[in-house]
């Protein structure tokens, strides 16, 4: 979860079993049980988010799932009566600032679908008698839902002015240091590895020597667009500037991640971005527990990625700093592929 959420969710549910732990004389000892069930699916959802390709698929199963959960526990206090019918607002205020607006939209129609559901479906003579309570919780639904979808559109927008570079469309500096902080605490939560892969294009000043830097521009956009191709849909890719680029990798270990950028090799020597065969090297650390520190893994990286430069390019190497149950080594482990290399420029030290 990101460390901004931590403290507003910590609140939400803190006042939400508080209440109804002092309902219970009205709606029985039962009652704070579903919330607890909740807020452990959340936490199982988060704590299993960087073992997945897929993560927001998991994190949306899990909402809906909590709602679910809400929702029975509406039809078991009065349904159409209930006094909790308007806490499914919570959940759609939590969509803003993790989904795009197609996400908040969808589920602001999961959410409404619930209360429908849970109220004028199961009891709708006690509706029609008195709709106050389900109206009022419907009308806050659809007022939060339109908030909520204005604020992820602008959030969206401004994170997209801030973030990103021009020429490539991937992230640059601005957002790196905030996405790193978010990962190291979810790592710390699941106890799982993070690993940086540091990328950068062989002899590219040759490339705009040799084809001019229009050339140069359109290699920097398809080795960004094939870095992007190899990786899992949560696995962020950074250009630092010029030809080197980052890679957040959560979840996995030095040998895991030295695959991923093992695929990141073969993809671009195949594909020949900007229609020009060049390669790149790349170094690949990783850390666990108090060892994930940006500057350490960074600097174990950089060091692998000189590491490759010397050895020749074209090839992964791993960082020699990481610990040895997270595969490292006290030597630089090589990979490469065993196939003829493609003809490169042969111009400049870079």
């Amino acid at each position: 979860m990101e460390p901004r959420l931590h403290r507003p969710r910590l609140i939400a549910y803190g006042t939400m079993f508080i209440a109804l732990l002092a309902m219970t004389p009205w709606l029985g000892w039962w009652i704070p049980l579903p919330l607890v069930t909740a807020a452990v699916v959340v936490r199982l959802a988060e704590r299993n988010m960087a073992r997945r390709a897929k993560p927001e698929y998991l994190l949306a199963a899990g909402l809906v799932t909590t709602q679910i959960i809400i929702g029975v526990s509406v039809v078991a206090t009065g349904a159409s009566q209930s006094p909790i019918s308007a806490w499914f607002v919570f959940a759609l205020l939590a969509l803003a600032p993790r989904f795009s607006k197609r996400g908040v939209v969808a589920g602001f129609v999961i959410i409404g679908s619930i209360l429908l559901l849970s109220t004028v479906a199961i009891d709708l003579s006690g509706f029609v008698d008195d709709p106050v309570q389900t109206l009022a919780s419907a009308a806050m639904l659809i007022g939060v839902a339109a908030f909520s979808v204005a604020l992820s559109s602008s959030e969206l927008r401004h994170r997209g002015e801030a973030a990103f570079d021009p020429l490539t469309g991937l992230l640059n500096r601005k957002s790196l240091a905030a996405r790193f902080e978010e990962v190291r605490q979810q790592a710390r939560v699941t106890g799982r590895p993070v690993s940086l892969l540091l990328c950068d294009i062989d002899r590219f000043k040759a490339v705009n020597d040799t084809y001019g830097h229009h050339r140069g521009d359109e290699v920097l956009r398809d080795v960004g667009r094939e870095i992007r191709a190899a990786l899992r849909s949560f696995e962020l890719v950074y250009r630092l500037g010029g030809e080197e680029f980052l890679v957040i990798v959560p979840g996995l270990d030095v040998k895991e991640a030295a695959a991923v950028a093992e695929r990141v090799r073969v993809l671009v020597v195949e594909r020949q971005p900007g229609g020009v065969a060049v390669t790149v090297s790349l170094g690949v650390s990783a850390g666990r527990g108090e060892e994930i520190d940006y500057r350490t893994l960074f600097g174990r990286a950089d060091e692998a990625l000189y590491q490759a430069k010397q050895g020749g390019r074209d090839c992964v190497v791993e960082a020699p700093g990481s610990p040895p149950e997270l595969g490292g080594a006290d030597a630089p482990a090589v990979h490469a592929s065993d196939r003829a290399k493609p003809k490169s420029v042969r111009v400049g030290s870079h």
